[in-house]
């Protein structure tokens, strides 16, 4: 993300990868904010979705590939699993505190 005046956007724009330009100052930090809102409910998603799949006795991994070649498809399950996605390192039904992401 990159928060700058609309001149010197376009000439960052040149070198871009994957720019967008949110707006006057501050809007970027309102598209990190919303962005990590997304990022910890597809975390928590997938860890539930793991859990639920597991205590009915379907192997995890054989879940994971079945969620990424479809609908539930999301980066947390592309990148984080199935490491971090175990239901052994995030609890389902965990309360997870907001103060905690970073913004």
């Amino acid at each position: 993300m990159l928060l700058a005046a609309r001149d010197r956007f376009s000439r960052a724009w040149a070198a871009r990868r994957k720019f967008s330009h949110a707006g006057p100052a501050g809007a970027g930090q309102v598209a990190k904010a919303a962005n990590n809102m997304l990022l910890a409910v597809h975390m928590i998603g997938t860890c539930e979705a793991l859990a639920m799949g597991e205590a009915h006795g379907l192997n995890p991994a054989v879940l994971s590939d079945i969620m990424k070649a479809s609908s539930g498809n999301n980066w947390s399950l592309q990148v984080y699993n199935p490491g971090l996605m175990s239901w052994r390192v995030c609890p389902p039904a965990t309360i997870i505190n907001p103060a905690l992401w970073s913004i």
